[in-house]
């Protein structure tokens, strides 16, 4: 972050806001919620769930994750065969969810494989531990 400041003084999107800053309101029907927090967390919880349940075509288990073997198992990693455009306004949709989660350090109950973030953060190199962190049988 101060790099990214450093470089640019002008830079401010990512004012950091109290952890209940809401992009949305949620409202679960017949529940009688009020949202102060809850049902927004509930919300989020529900939407990770969809997006790690397939329900989506976002993301796909690592291959250690389908062979229950290796470590991280419980990990994803982006679908690469998800390229038609409402999947990529999908993702987009996801980055945006994802950089307001980081943003309000509001927490988010997605396994995202460790390439993912590296990525996120712009590394340049992954190491041959990353791939086989994704999968085991490629180095066996």
């Amino acid at each position: 972050m101060r790099a990214i400041k450093s470089a640019d003084p002008q830079f401010t999107s990512w004012r950091k806001k109290e952890i209940n800053s809401a992009v949305f309101r949620a409202n679960f029907l017949h529940e009688g919620s009020i949202d102060a927090g809850g049902p927004y967390r509930e919300a989020h919880e529900q939407m990770c769930r969809e997006v790690l349940t397939g329900a989506l075509p976002l993301l796909i288990p690592t291959e250690n994750q389908r062979t229950n073997d290796g470590e991280m198992r419980e990990a994803f990693v982006l679908n690469h065969n998800s390229i038609s455009v409402k999947e990529l306004q999908l993702f987009f949709q996801m980055g945006c969810w994802i950089g307001n989660a980081i943003r309000t350090g509001s927490p988010l109950t997605l396994s995202l494989h460790p390439v993912f973030w590296k990525k996120v953060v712009g590394a340049d190199s992954f190491t041959l531990r990353d791939l086989k962190l994704c999968s085991i049988h490629e180095f066996n």
